[in-house]
């Protein structure tokens, strides 16, 4: 009778410990990742493949000017695209559908940035949050998920240039003398959108250079060989040592 009652109190434990597992009150963790990609003005982007591309896939070894020139820093100068085209195979991926929706139903451990690659060529790739990785456990879980991709522009679309521009924003007229703007400019000659006020030493380097060509004119065509050498990237932006000689150190650029 002992056993008897003993696995009758058995049973009734075991009959408390389901219920109390199944109680409908319980909470489900989701640890799935799902939401929608949409474009700039909130349409749907189909067909569109949502990678989780690890950050362990990423290729961070500096290029040097050395693998420039050799051209073998192609494979790695794209950081995200070149991932995903070398590994994207092995990278946890969704498909959006019809209404731009994905669903990735886990998420393993590791830390990814969140990557679009839209079909054809109507959008870019990347979406606005591919800039900043994220842990497996800030995705887990997050069902509402929203991705919005740039558009390339229409074929049919025409460029409107800086003199348009300064029309309706005249403040920025000093985007005039910045040196992005000034990069590339005829010797000793100024465009319309171009100013020196803030650098009125920009044409002094000049005299270091030929004044003619071999067939005179002044067009500077010949022009005069400068030599970068011996980098010390502890200087900032300059970290080249500058010549009109060969130099004595390494020779990077003539």
């Amino acid at each position: 009778m002992k056993i008897a009652r003993l696995s009758v109190l058995s049973l009734a434990a075991i009959a408390l410990l389901a219920l109390g597992c199944n109680n409908s009150s319980s909470t489900i963790i989701s640890v799935g990742y799902s939401g929608s990609v949409t474009g700039p003005d909130g349409e749907a982007v189909v067909g569109a493949t949502v990678y989780l591309v690890s950050t362990a896939a990423i290729n961070t070894d500096n290029i040097t000017v050395a693998d420039m020139f050799a051209n073998t820093s192609i494979d790695r100068d794209e950081p995200l695209e070149d991932a995903v085209r070398n590994f994207g195979n092995t990278f946890a991926k969704a498909v959006t559908d019809a209404t731009g929706a994905f669903s990735l139903a886990t998420v393993a451990d590791g830390s990814y940035f969140v990557y679009v690659e839209p079909v054809g060529t109507e959008y870019l790739p990347g979406g606005n949050i591919c800039r900043e990785s994220v842990n497996a456990s800030g995705l887990r879980g997050n069902t509402t998920a929203s991705i919005i991709v740039s558009s390339s522009p229409s074929a049919t679309a025409t460029f409107t240039g800086m003199t348009t521009c300064l029309t309706c924003h005249e403040g920025k007229d000093t985007e005039k003398g910045v040196a992005h703007r000034l990069g590339f400019t005829v010797p000793d000659t100024l465009s319309p959108l171009q100013s020196d006020a803030e650098h009125p030493e920009l044409f002094d380097g000049n005299a270091y250079f030929l004044p003619v060509d071999t067939g005179g004119g002044g067009t500077f065509a010949d022009g005069t060989a400068v030599y970068l050498s011996d980098p010390d990237f502890s200087r900032g932006f300059d970290d080249f040592k500058t010549d009109l000689s060969v130099p004595s150190g390494t020779l990077y650029v003539t």
